[in-house]
């Protein structure tokens, strides 16, 4: 399994395609656990004090899950699950 997060071709997510986009920072030492049909995704974010959400995506951008997100310290460690996921190979990016 591929973990990708990164800023570019982020307009390409449905969610994405209307409103204010406001960027957050990038998340820091993510690291992805492959499971049953899930994903396990985990890293750290610093001062993202405007993020309220992240939206994690699959199959270019056809499948999502959405992860409320609320700041509590200058740095949060994020720990989230992806469920529902096919067998075989992904590419994932995230929004954050």
């Amino acid at each position: 399994m591929r973990f990708l997060t990164s800023c570019t071709d982020t307009f390409d997510i449905p969610q994405l395609k209307s409103g204010e986009i406001i960027y957050s920072n990038k998340v820091d030492t993510v690291s992805a656990l492959a499971g049953n049909k899930r994903v396990k995704i985990v890293g750290y974010i610093t001062n993202a004090f405007n993020a309220k959400e992240i939206v994690v995506s699959w199959n270019k951008g056809k499948n999502s899950q959405i992860f409320p997100y609320t700041k509590s310290t200058s740095t949060d460690k994020l720990d989230l699950i992806v469920v529902n996921l096919p067998e075989g190979p992904l590419s994932v990016s995230g929004v954050f």
